[in-house]
């Protein structure tokens, strides 16, 4: 309650978002149904899906991804939620710096029943995997059967298409089901796989048998790690990825050249969709204001992939490219009093007592009805969630 009189904005940890969400999330559920129905038990199991949800300032962006990120766990997918950055060129968190991405991403990976984040949960979850596999194989020797699925692994993961992520993941899986402290290849593994080249030393590269990729290669190297991790979350027990990639719009100040790399870097991984090279087990979102619109004009290529082409979402077409936000279906002022109603109850838990309920969603309806009829510049929902929160705590 005091995060959102604070700042109106959701949790951004996925696992406390999934336990908080059912206590105010209000008008959503409908749509995250859909797209779980459509996509993560089915499409996005195989195959990439890219959607781009779209609504002004404090129009529930964040909020709409998370519930998507609490709904993919529960699906069994693996998780990325990450923010883009007003940066430089080459920060992190920049469609058009694919290894920058790649890196925010696993760091912020969250595998379905496994603690914490990043490389770590996804490694130990692919070994359990193979230790449960072999197990009921009834295999006789299991360091030879998992020797044999290493083998497999640099198989089928071929360098021209996901380079040396195989080499590199064998190192680190070697460590792992070892079970005991990692030695020199297994931590340099780790820390390449985690994407942060920088922090490796000329002993680990030379462990590892690699060499640093030239600038000039990073963009290739970092686009092969994505589609990598998405198929390395089969081998974790997960159903595929879900990638979520919000405030978008940061991206798009950028003018000339700068504007055109992000714009085709957004087309390269859109692309990815109906993609020969194997399975991409990959439902990704980007969350943006809608005049990112107007950017995307200036790239036809992306344009023509992101637009919509007859029904759009909010009229029942799940395959829609854009999902609008400011169209959920239930209104704005019966969304904002719902909205309220739920967190007079989320009040009440925590004012042992204090708190007339009866009196305060009365007043709840009030404020909806005022916050409704406001013009404002940017979206009244979440000063209306800030407005409401403080009022409840005071």
């Amino acid at each position: 309650l005091v995060q959102l009189a604070e700042h109106g904005i959701p949790p951004r940890e996925i696992t406390t978002a999934g336990e908080v969400f059912p206590m105010f999330s209000v008008g959503v559920e409908e749509w995250i149904e859909r797209l779980a129905v459509a996509y993560l038990q089915d499409l996005s199991r195989s195959d990439a899906h890219f959607k781009l949800v779209l609504a002004p300032y404090g129009g529930g962006k964040t909020h709409f991804l998370m519930a998507l990120a609490v709904r993919a766990l529960r699906e069994e997918f693996a998780v990325s939620f990450v923010q883009c950055v007003p940066d430089k060129r080459g920060g992190p968190v920049r469609v058009d710096n694919p290894l920058g991405l790649f890196a925010e991403s696993i760091g912020a990976l969250q595998i379905p029943g496994q603690d914490g984040q990043g490389v770590s949960p996804l490694l130990t979850a692919v070994v359990n995997a193979k230790r449960r596999a072999i197990e009921v194989a009834g295999a006789t020797d299991p360091d030879a059967a998992f020797a044999l699925y290493l083998k497999d692994l640099k198989r089928t993961y071929s360098t021209g298409v996901y380079g040396d992520f195989a080499q590199v993941a064998c190192h680190a899986l070697a460590g792992y089901w070892e079970d005991r402290e990692l030695g020199a290849a297994a931590s340099a593994a780790e820390k390449w796989l985690s994407g942060r080249m920088e922090s490796l030393t000329r002993d680990d590269w030379q462990v590892l048998g690699l060499r640093r990729a030239t600038s000039a290669n990073e963009g290739a190297l970092g686009r092969k790690l994505l589609l990598a991790l998405s198929k390395f979350t089969l081998d974790a027990g997960c159903q595929g990825w879900v990638l979520l990639i919000d405030e978008v719009e940061t991206l798009f100040t950028a003018k000339g050249k700068a504007l055109q790399a992000v714009l085709g870097a957004m087309r390269v991984m859109v692309d990815w969709s109906g993609s020969p090279v194997g399975d991409i087990p990959l439902f990704c979102a980007f969350a943006a204001t809608p005049d990112v619109l107007e950017g995307i004009t200036k790239y036809p290529a992306l344009q023509q992939r992101l637009a919509v082409a007859g029904a759009t979402f909010d009229e029942g077409f799940d395959f829609a490219a854009q999902i609008s936000l400011d169209r959920i279906g239930i209104g704005h002022e019966p969304l904002l009093r719902a909205i309220g109603e739920r967190l007079v109850e989320v009040a009440a838990l925590a004012s042992d007592g204090k708190l007339t309920q009866s009196v305060q969603l009365e007043n709840a309806r009030r404020l909806a009805k005022v916050a409704s009829q406001m013009s404002l510049d940017i979206n009244a929902r979440r000063l209306y969630v800030k407005t409401w929160a403080s009022l409840l705590l005071l």
